[in-house]
Order: structure tokens, then C-alpha cells, then sequence
């Protein structure tokens, strides 16, 4: 909770059809993190965006129940449009 924390995270998305590797950018800011620290966070930001160029998605996270591979995945799915899956192959 006092930590500012990126990480990036790569997921396999997609239906039984078609398979696709995912990433998400994701940037926790810990509810007890001073307020300067929270300004700076822009400018830090803009740095590893420097470094980190393609994700599907960014998620900035400050609840642990929001730091869950379900989270995570279900936004990537959103953000990756269409899916046209039945849930099974034959």
C-alpha cells in the first residue's frame, strides 16, 4: 500500500478459434502513497511508456481485489473487440 509499482503482464486471449498473446500495462498506486509521489507519477509513467510501447491494454489498480488474473483478463478481452467463440471446438 505504500508503493507505486508497473509491471507488464502478457496473457493469452482469444476463443477456441483463435488464439492471440495479449499485454497489459499495469500501474499500482497504493492508497498510502504521499501526495508528491502521486504527482510524479505522470512524468514516471511517461518514462516506462518510453520503454513499453504495445499492450492491449492499461489498467491503473489501487484495490488488491482488482489485482486478480480474472481482472486482468476480463479487460483485455474487452479491449480486444470481438470475440465470435461457442466455448467449444470440434
Amino acid at each position: 500500500d505504500d508503493d507505486r509499482v508497473y509491471g507488464f503482464l502478457r496473457v493469452i486471449a482469444g476463443d477456441e478459434l483463435s488464439k492471440r498473446t495479449k499485454f497489459a500495462l499495469i500501474v499500482w498506486l497504493g492508497k498510502n502513497v504521499s501526495g508528491i509521489k502521486r504527482a510524479r507519477m505522470g512524468t514516471d509513467k511517461s518514462s516506462v511508456k518510453e520503454v513499453i510501447r504495445s499492450y492491449a491494454v492499461e489498467l491503473m489498480i489501487n484495490e488488491k481485489s482488482e489485482l486478480n488474473e480474472d481482472f486482468i483478463r476480463e479487460a483485455i478481452v474487452k479491449a480486444g473487440g470481438a470475440n465470435y467463440g461457442t466455448g467449444t471446438r470440434d
